[in-house]
């Protein structure tokens, strides 16, 4: 009881003192970011890509940058050293170390990502950089305390801060957010106080400025996509090459969880093989990637499991030649993802293989659709719509769309929207 007593009174001292008077020493460096983003390189979460690519391109733009992260499970320490080895030199990396208070939870903004680990990660982004100011704090979420700890650092440092939303926060429809009582509250407070808010799709752009129309965010939003690294695609082999090997094999690369559930392409495969309508010796499925427990027990439970490879998360080179290794790309289409573009669409692009979208149109199958590069089936067609889906894309003229692919890629490389989003920071820090 006391130990929670003296926790409670610790936090919010130290919360009152963030949010207090600024106090920073020195020049502000103009060119100096403070990145707070949980997941940092060596991480190897799906959400670490955006992150490191601003700390791989920095350099080129121009700018340094301090960033403040989670610890990095010892798991994942060899599987994202190349990312680590991609950071520019005098971009320096910082590990929170979780202080273990645990205030009373009544009297502590409930949020997702918790609010102790967003004051620990602005007071050590604040130690960080007293001496040496950042000229702006950008925090990129989920999870979304990175948010609150870039309010409680803006304050303490007195600097403009920029909000990215890689997700959404209290309206994600997944359970990768915690729905915690207070999400929606300090979701606004950051909103208002935020000087640049940036989404990666439009959809999610105008989602929001009709959910929170007490910010008026119209005048600061933009939207920054995500990308692919082109230099890390090797050329690929010839696609039709690939088409008419046997078995037929479609990749998935990625996370299977909540938003993106294996269960009704499951049955379409069981469906399937029962009936007659896909060959059993003629299709191979691969699952590459983390598992959710509920993804692990739809894959114990299916009846395909002979045409099923499950291979855990690999580096990320590694994952890019086994995307072009495959005769085509499978990307599940949740309903409640139709606001979303999947990180993994960049580098199915970029990887020259026909891409099924299982699932429901939006912003991801519409890129699809519209670069010829693939087809959307839906999983209410059953067996028969994925034995179609399945053919046409052993059909697709691939090399026929390639002008078309090669156009969106140069739009959506890594490195130039690195330095759009540089500029955007700059622009911003200097009203």
């Amino acid at each position: 009881m006391w130990k929670t007593l003296s926790d409670t009174l610790d936090i919010g001292a130290q919360t009152i003192s963030l949010m207090g008077r600024p106090a920073t020493r020195g020049t502000s460096d103009t060119r100096h970011l403070g990145l707070l983003s949980w997941y940092l390189p060596p991480h190897t979460n799906a959400g670490v890509f955006r992150p490191a690519s601003w700390l791989r391109h920095s350099p080129a733009a121009g700018w340094r940058v301090t960033a403040v992260g989670g610890r990095v499970p010892a798991s994942e320490q060899s599987l994202g050293a190349e990312l680590l080895a991609q950071v520019g030199a005098d971009n320096r990396l910082i590990e929170i170390t979780p202080s273990g208070r645990e205030p009373a939870w009544r009297l502590t903004p409930d949020i997702d990502g918790g609010f102790v680990n967003a004051v620990d990660m602005a007071q050590t982004l604040v130690d960080a950089v007293r001496d040496d100011p950042p000229v702006a704090i950008v925090a990129t979420g989920p999870p979304f305390s990175t948010f609150v700890a870039g309010y409680l650092a803006s304050k303490r440092l007195g600097r403009p801060l920029v909000l990215d939303y890689r997700d959404e926060w209290s309206e994600c429809p997944f359970d990768f957010v915690s729905k915690g009582r207070d999400n929606r509250t300090w979701e606004v407070r950051c909103l208002q106080h935020a000087a640049a808010v940036i989404y990666t799709t439009e959809s999610l752009r105008q989602h929001a400025i009709a959910s929170f129309p007490e910010v008026g965010l119209a005048h600061k939003v933009t939207v920054l996509p995500n990308g692919t690294e082109l230099d890390d695609f090797a050329p690929a082999e010839s696609p039709a090459a690939s088409l008419v090997s046997q078995p037929f094999t479609l990749v998935h690369v990625g996370a299977l969880a909540g938003h993106t559930p294996p269960g009704p392409l499951l049955s379409a495969l069981d469906e399937g093989f029962a009936s007659g309508r896909l060959a059993r010796d003629a299709l191979a499925v691969q699952f590459i990637g983390r598992r959710s427990k509920e993804a692990e027990a739809a894959l114990a439970a299916a009846g395909c499991q002979h045409g099923i490879t499950l291979i855990d998360q690999v580096p990320k080179r590694e994952a890019i030649a086994r995307m072009q290794a495959a005769s085509a790309l499978l990307l599940i289409a949740d309903p409640r993802l139709s606001r979303y573009m999947p990180s993994k669409l960049f580098d199915y692009v970029a990887a020259r293989r026909p891409v099924l979208v299982y699932g429901h149109d939006g912003e991801a199958s519409r890129v699809v659709e519209q670069l010829g590069i693939g087809v959307r089936c839906s999983p209410e067609k059953g067996s028969a719509g994925l034995a179609r889906a399945l053919d046409r894309l052993r059909a697709l003229p691939m090399t026929q769309h390639e002008a078309a692919v090669r156009e969106w890629l140069d739009g959506h490389r890594r490195g130039p929207l690195a330095a759009r989003f540089f500029s955007i920071v700059e622009t911003m820090a200097g009203r």
